[in-house]
């Protein structure tokens, strides 16, 4: 992860957001971020619109949300 990115997974790894993501955002800045990673996180949180809702305030203009999600066709 660079110094400008923010990364948010499911799993622990360090310098990633873990846990009670949407929380942490909120104690974020606005504008601090120039790119988000998020693989495998967002389909775990209660409250994804508030999630992607945070990660569009704490990113610069412009700056991409790099989403990794699951294919539900596969678990049917």
């Amino acid at each position: 992860v660079t110094p400008n990115a923010l990364g948010i997974d499911e799993d622990k790894y360090d310098g990633v957001l873990t846990g009670k993501v949407l929380t942490t955002l909120q104690y974020l800045e606005d504008d601090s971020f120039d790119w988000c990673f998020a693989s495998h996180y967002l389909e775990h949180e209660p409250d994804p619109i508030g999630v992607l809702k945070e990660l569009v305030r704490v990113l610069r203009p412009g700056s991409p949300i790099i989403l990794y999600l699951p294919d539900v066709s596969v678990y049917k």
